[in-house]
Parts: structure tokens; sequence; C-alpha cells
């Protein structure tokens, strides 16, 4: 099992969303970085369409 916080956070002109990622190592064991690389790249996809929306 994994957990996904989110923080938000105020900033300039805006509001600041981190997220971390626990557990996943243990999880996915040797997979970890796949699936870490695999996340990134669709948070990356998803915010850039919530910014345009």
């Amino acid at each position: 099992m994994t957990t996904v916080t989110w923080t938000l956070e105020e900033a300039y002109n805006g509001t600041k969303l981190s997220l971390m990622y626990e557990g996943i190592s243990e999880a996915a064991g040797e997979a970890a970085m796949g699936l870490l690389i695999a996340l990134d790249e669709a948070w990356d996809k998803h915010l850039v369409k919530l910014r345009s929306a």
C-alpha cells in the first residue's frame, strides 16, 4: 500500500500544490523507479490540463 500526501500552500498570485508519495519502494520493489517516473510524467500532463481549464 502507498500513501499520497497533498499539501496546498498560499503562493504569489495562486496556490502551490506539493505531492509526496510514500511506500512505493516497499510496494513496487525493483520497479519503484519506473513507477515514480511514470507517476511524474502523468502528473505533469494532468497539471498542464488543469492550468488550461
